[in-house]
C-alpha cells in the first residue's frame, strides 16, 4: 500500500530583506574601509614628517642667509674686533659712552660668532638689515634645497617691523613662519622668514619607503574594489541567532506578506531570478520534470543565448535555501529538474 503524503501549499513571492542585505554590504566593505583608513593615516604621517623636515631645512637656510648678509654688510663698515679668531670664548662685551656691558654665553662659542653678534649690535644702528636683500638670498638658498614657494622676510627692531616687498599681510597667513632669530648679542634686532609652500613638490619629496607602502596599499584597495564589483554576490547568508522570530510564523517554507522568506522560522534571502525558477518548479511539480529550455524561456526569455551554467548555479543555491524545508530539487539527467517532497522519516514521527 502506498503511503499518502499530505498536500502542502506554499506561497512564493520575491524576498527583499533590505535590512539584512544592508548588513551584508557593510560587512563586505569593512576591509576596504580599513585599507583606505590605513592609507590616509600613512599619508598624513608621511606628509607631516616631510613637512617637519622641510621646515627644519628652511630654518637652516635662514641662518645661513643671516650670516652671509652679515658679511656683506660688515664689509661696508670699518669694524675691527679684537675677538676675531678660532678660539672659544665664554664672554664678550660692548663698550658705549655709558659704559661697558659684559655678556656671558650659556655655552662657549667660537670667537668669530661672538664677534658677529657684537658687531651686529653696532650695525643695527649704522647699517641695518634690508629685508628685500635677505629675501633674495633666502630664495636662492631654498632653490638649492629644492623647496618651492613664495617667501618673505620680517625684520624687527626696537620700535618697528619692516617687511620685504612691504607685504605685511602674507606673513600671518603663510604656510610656515620661522622663529624670530636674534641678530645681536643684546637681542635688540630680530629676523624671521615665512613661506607659502607649493604642496605638490612636498608630496613628491616624501621618502621612498613611505611611497612604496602607499603604492602597495593603494593597489590592494583597487584590486579589492574590482573583485567586489565583478564578483557575483548570491544572497544566502546565514541568519544570526540573535534575530527575533515571530511565533506566528509556521514551520517549513513561508514567505511573509512583507516579502521576507523564512525556512523553519529562520530568515534568509534568495535572489529574484532563483525565486522565479523555484516558482516555475513548484507550478510544474505534477509534471515529470521542467526542462532547461522551459526555464530558459520563461525566466530569461531572449536575454541570453547560453544560460545553462547560470541555471546550474541558481539550482545549487535554491537547494541550499531548501535544505531545512520539506522540499528538494532532483536532477533529471539530460532533461531538466523536478521539485519533490522529501520522504518523511517514520521513526522520527513515532510517539
Amino acid at each position: 500500500m502506498t503511503k499518502k503524503v499530505p498536500k502542502t501549499i506554499i506561497y512564493i513571492t520575491f524576498a527583499d530583506n533590505k535590512e539584512w542585505n544592508m548588513k551584508k554590504k557593510i560587512n563586505r566593505y569593512i576591509p576596504l574601509v580599513i585599507c583606505i583608513t590605513a592609507e590616509i593615516v600613512m599619508i598624513m604621517h608621511s606628509f607631516n614628517s616631510t613637512l617637519q623636515k622641510t621646515n627644519g631645512e628652511i630654518n637652516g637656510v635662514l641662518k645661513e642667509v643671516i650670516v652671509d648678509d652679515y658679511h656683506t654688510r660688515s664689509g661696508k663698515l670699518p669694524l675691527v674686533s679684537s675677538q676675531k679668531g678660532k678660539n672659544k670664548v665664554k664672554q664678550t662685551y660692548i663698550k658705549t659712552a655709558t659704559g661697558k656691558t659684559i655678556y656671558t654665553f650659556k655655552d662657549s662659542v667660537d670667537s668669530e660668532a661672538a664677534c658677529r653678534l657684537t658687531e651686529e649690535y653696532v650695525m643695527g644702528r649704522l647699517n641695518p638689515l634690508i629685508p628685500d636683500n635677505v629675501n633674495k638670498k633666502l630664495q636662492e638658498g631654498m632653490k638649492r634645497h629644492s623647496i618651492d614657494g613664495k617667501t618673505g622676510i620680517v625684520y624687527r627692531s626696537p620700535n618697528t617691523y619692516t617687511y620685504s616687498n612691504k607685504d605685511s599681510l602674507s606673513y600671518h597667513s603663510a604656510s610656515y613662519q620661522t622663529p624670530f632669530y636674534a641678530l645681536d648679542i643684546a637681542k635688540t634686532y630680530h629676523v624671521s622668514a615665512w613661506i607659502d609652500y607649493d604642496w605638490l613638490p612636498l608630496l613628491i619629496k616624501q621618502t621612498p619607503f613611505y611611497n612604496f607602502l602607499l603604492i602597495i596599499l593603494l593597489a590592494g584597495a583597487i584590486v579589492f574594489l574590482l573583485i567586489t564589483l565583478i564578483k557575483k554576490q548570491y544572497c544566502f547568508p546565514k541568519a544570526p541567532s540573535s534575530v527575533m522570530i515571530n511565533d506566528s510564523i509556521p514551520d517549513g517554507w513561508y514567505v511573509s506578506p512583507d516579502k521576507k522568506l523564512y525556512i523553519n522560522k529562520t530568515p534568509c534571502q534568495i535572489q529574484p531570478r532563483s525565486l522565479q525558477i523555484l516558482q516555475l518548479l513548484y507550478d510544474g511539480r505534477d509534471k515529470e520534470y521542467i526542462s532547461r529550455e522551459e526555464i530558459k524561456e520563461k525566466v530569461w526569455g531572449n536575454e541570453a543565448a547560453d544560460v545553462n551554467s547560470r541555471i546550474d548555479t541558481h539550482i545549487k543555491h535554491i537547494r541550499e535555501a531548501l535544505r531545512n524545508s520539506p522540499y528538494d530539487i532532483a536532477t533529471v539527467r539530460g532533461k531538466g529538474f523536478k521539485l519533490f517532497l522529501k520522504p518523511i522519516d517514520s521513526k522520527a514521527t513515532q510517539p
